[in-house]
């Protein structure tokens, strides 16, 4: 699989950002640390997809080790077509969108 046409954009402004985090924060496994939020867009093997990415850990996890939750947006036509990926392919996807903005946040 490949990742291409890939963008990524913080979101600077508070509203949205705490609207945008407010979605992000369903899974309560990870525990945000910044207030960071960005969002990606790209297509994967000519499929256009959005993801939100924020900074923190895994509740599980030691609080000075950083890693990147990332997760995948729905899209609306999947709903209507009744259509969901699978989640070895959602694995693989957030995989890629996590190691492309490792390389450019840390950059």
């Amino acid at each position: 699989m490949e990742l291409t046409n890939f963008k990524i954009y913080e979101i600077t402004d508070a509203n949205l950002r705490a609207e945008f985090n407010k979605k992000l924060d369903i899974d309560k496994e990870f525990v945000q640390t910044k207030p960071n939020v960005w969002l990606a867009e790209f297509e994967a093997d000519g499929t256009k997809y959005e993801a939100g990415i924020r900074l923190g850990h895994r509740h599980d996890v030691a609080p000075d080790v950083e890693q990147a939750d990332t997760q995948l947006r729905v899209r609306e036509q999947d709903f209507d077509n009744d259509t969901f990926l699978s989640v070895w392919k959602i694995q693989e996807i957030t995989k890629l969108v996590g190691e492309e903005f490792k390389k450019r946040y840390n950059s």
